[in-house]
């Protein structure tokens, strides 16, 4: 499998993990997971999921808005650091 990294990067993995438990404050959801070697990144949640779950992204507040059916509305906060670019 072929997987574009988000800097571009192209990598071959065949290992992936599925059925693995994402926890979102209270919800639990279910994924799997693609193991990316050498990266910084702890887990990266892809466009797929995040469309399946209703999730709308908010960058500037830092933000992300579940909007799941059947389950009441709920926003997962990043921690806000005071980084100046």
């Amino acid at each position: 499998m072929i997987i574009s990294t988000p800097i571009g990067v192209k990598m071959v993995t065949s290992t992936k993990y599925e059925n693995c438990e994402v926890i979102i404050g209270e919800t639990k959801t279910l994924i799997y997971l693609i193991k990316l070697s050498e990266m910084e990144f702890d887990v990266i949640l892809g466009m797929d999921w995040l469309s399946a779950y209703s999730a709308h992204v908010n960058c500037s507040e830092k933000i992300i808005i579940f909007k799941i059916k059947g389950i009441s509305e709920f926003i997962f906060e990043g921690i806000k650091a005071n980084m100046k670019y």
